[in-house]
């Protein structure tokens, strides 16, 4: 018998972690969001959290599909009152234009896109008072994730895909419940429960990559490796992956902690006299983190350039000459008198 959703929820973010809190479930009206959001109206009615525990959904209209967009969002707003939960929507401030007819959204425009969709999933937090904000992410999701990022040539924080629980913020958690449920066990709850959800028909359009690996890539290596359940094992390796990460991160933040590093809304600097005796990968993900709390994008940022950033502090530790370095997104690092300077242009 295939693990029910709300008890594969349970079993990787057990109840005593939650239990009384409010949280913030983002929902796009897809299958796994919709998933996400019964499986957590289940458990508090068979209570399994207690009673005092919050919901408050979050819907954001990109605007990407036209009308099909509206009809999420008025889908949604139908869900929300079904289940007499409050919700709120937001709407995009930078909206592509809609060629009728077409799903060719423009490209580079994706970090700005999620950068609108995160801000205002962490506004909502802020209103309700949430500790928490939900995605469906799923188990597909991890290995689609940990894919994308290996043909990008990203390092092991990005073939790791997306942790369970993350602090973005002080008291404000991004937890992606469902990372170990398969999509197949989704849709086989939502139809136990006679529960309808959303299509999104851009992801049968072949010109996103992600689509590519998931009908396309995915197929082909379980082809060639002769293995149907080759997921499973590229979870497994995802997890492993993420287990010895987990604890560089920890270094990273204890490293943080103690540097002397100046953040400010431009970005940050430090002594590069604190940098020298620190190993790369603990730097690397120490700067990963500032990323994170500056809000930079991080999704061009491929394993390349972080060797270049690496080579640059080598050559600054041996000569006091001034160098720098361009990142994606017009992000510059520069070494000079014996400081590192990262900065983001306007």
């Amino acid at each position: 018998m295939q693990t029910q959703v709300p008890d594969a929820i349970l079993k990787l973010w057990p109840a005593d972690r939650w239990s009384g809190t409010t949280g913030v479930l983002a929902i796009s009206g897809g299958a796994d969001s919709v998933a996400m959001l019964r499986a957590f109206c289940e458990l508090r009615e068979r209570r399994c959290v207690g009673a005092h525990t919050q919901f408050a959904l979050a819907h954001f209209n990109h605007q990407l599909r036209g009308e099909e967009s509206d009809q999420d969002e008025a889908f949604v707003r139908s869900l929300a009152d079904e289940l007499k939960l409050p919700v709120y929507i937001g709407n995009s401030v930078h909206p592509p234009e809609i060629d009728s007819g077409k799903l060719e959204i423009p490209r580079g425009n994706e970090a700005l896109w999620r950068r609108d969709r995160n801000r205002f999933f962490r506004d909502v937090a802020q209103r309700t008072n949430a500790n928490w904000i939900a995605t469906g992410a799923t188990a597909d999701d991890q290995i689609e994730t940990a894919l994308h990022h290996l043909l990008r040539g990203s390092g092991p924080a990005g073939i790791a895909g997306v942790r369970s629980v993350r602090t973005i913020a002080p008291g404000l958690s991004l937890v992606h419940p469902m990372v170990e449920t398969w999509k197949a066990q989704i849709v086989d709850y939502l139809n136990t429960l006679g529960q309808e959800y959303r299509s999104d028909s851009s992801n049968a359009a072949l010109h996103f990559t992600r689509n590519r690996i998931r009908l396309e890539l995915i197929p082909w290596l379980e082809s060639f490796a002769g293995n149907p359940h080759l997921k499973q094992r590229l979870l497994v390796a995802t997890q492993l992956i993420r287990e010895e990460h987990t604890l560089v991160e920890q270094m990273a933040h204890e490293w943080l902690e103690k540097a002397p590093i100046e953040i400010s809304s431009s970005g940050f600097q430090c002594p590069l006299n604190a940098i020298a005796t620190t190993p790369w990968p603990i730097l690397q993900a120490a700067f990963v983190e500032l990323w994170h709390r500056l809000e930079w994008p991080l999704q061009d940022c491929t394993f390349r350039h972080w060797q270049r950033a690496n080579e640059l502090l080598k050559q600054a530790a041996l000569s006091n000459h001034p160098k720098q370095l361009q990142f994606p997104s017009s992000i510059r690092w520069q070494c000079a008198r014996k400081i590192l300077r990262v900065t983001r242009q306007a």
